[in-house]
C-alpha cells in the first residue's frame, strides 16, 4: 500500500470539512496495523534539513526517502 500524499490528504480534508466534521479533533494511528490510535499534536514538518535530521536518527519506519517526504504530527 502506497502512503498518502499532501494532495490525497487535501481531498480527504475537505471532504470531512463538508460532512461537518471540521473541528473535530484529529486522531492517527499508533502503528500500521491500527492497533490504537492517539491525538495529532503537530501540523506538517517539510524542511529538507528537518526532515532530513528525524531520519538520521532512524525514526522513519518505512525506511522512506527523506527527499521524497514531509512529516505530519
Amino acid at each position: 500500500m502506497d502512503g498518502l500524499t499532501v494532495n490525497d490528504l487535501h481531498k480527504l480534508i475537505v471532504r470531512q470539512i463538508n460532512l461537518g466534521n471540521g473541528d473535530k479533533t484529529v486522531l492517527i494511528s499508533a502503528d500500521d496495523e491500527g492497533n490504537g490510535f492517539h491525538t495529532l499534536f503537530y501540523g506538517f514538518t517539510a524542511g529538507k534539513e528537518d526532515v532530513l535530521e528525524y531520519s538520521k536518527y532512524g525514526l522513519f519506519h518505512d525506511k522512506n526517502d527523506p527527499n521524497t517526504v514531509v512529516l505530519l504530527g
